[in-house]
């Protein structure tokens, strides 16, 4: 294997590679080897036929596509480690000949990059004021993320989770049906319906409650059932 030409351009490598003769029959041998345990040939073994009855079975060009498949990628590796070239990714192949072989490989290469002069860039870092509600905010939103919920027999409270048994229905079709669901009391959540966590205020443990809803025009079904 031999690189006839390496030029680049626009930060792409053309390389024009020749592959030897005696490396072209070593993988066609190699191929031969490969295609004869699997070809069937009438009068022959499977992996008996001898080489010069296989090519005329499937064609000369069959073998030979088969083994440039092997052939060119490895003299694509050895040309780019040759020549100290590191792509940035898979190259554009074209067979230019085929005696002797040779083809040609566009190779991308990374991107020069000139960086500026930075160095002159001042930037003077801005006072942050952090108020005492904020923190405040934050260390409860903690408080609330890592609380561990114990179990209780008092009524219902915002802020409480509480498992329950759920039943709802639109007209006569049911939208939601869950037993055993944990539910966050949060006041004002609107999921799974406006108004939801307010009707559980105040419920004792194993109670019933049946109730209404009524939603808008625009509420979407598929908000509703969970």
């Amino acid at each position: 294997m031999k690189v006839l030409s390496n030029n680049i351009e626009n930060r792409e490598a053309i390389l024009e590679i020749e592959i030897g003769p005696s490396e072209v029959e070593e993988s066609l041998e190699k191929s031969y080897k490969k295609i004869v345990k699997k070809t069937t040939v009438p009068g022959f073994r499977k992996g008996k036929t001898p080489r010069s009855v296989l090519e005329q079975h499937i064609g000369k060009d069959e073998l030979f596509e088969d083994a440039l498949n092997s052939l060119i990628p490895e003299a694509y590796a050895e040309a780019i480690k040759k020549q100290d070239i590191e792509p940035i990714a898979q190259p554009s192949i074209k067979l230019l000949k085929k005696e002797p072989v040779t083809f040609e490989a566009k190779v991308p290469l990374p991107p020069v990059i000139k960086l500026g002069d930075y160095h002159t860039i001042k930037m003077k870092p801005e006072k942050v004021k952090i108020k005492e509600e904020e923190v405040n905010r934050v260390i409860e939103e903690l408080r609330q993320r890592y609380a561990t919920y114990k179990p209780t027999k008092r009524p219902v409270k915002l802020n409480d989770l509480v498992t329950i048994d759920v039943k709802g229905t639109a007209g006569e079709e049911t939208v939601i049906d869950k037993k055993g669901m944990d539910y966050h009391v949060i006041s004002g959540l609107t999921y799974p319906a406006p108004g939801f966590p307010e009707q559980l205020l105040k419920m004792k443990i194993d109670e019933e409650k049946e109730f209404s809803l009524k939603l808008s025009k625009n509420y979407s079904k598929k908000e509703f059932i969970i």
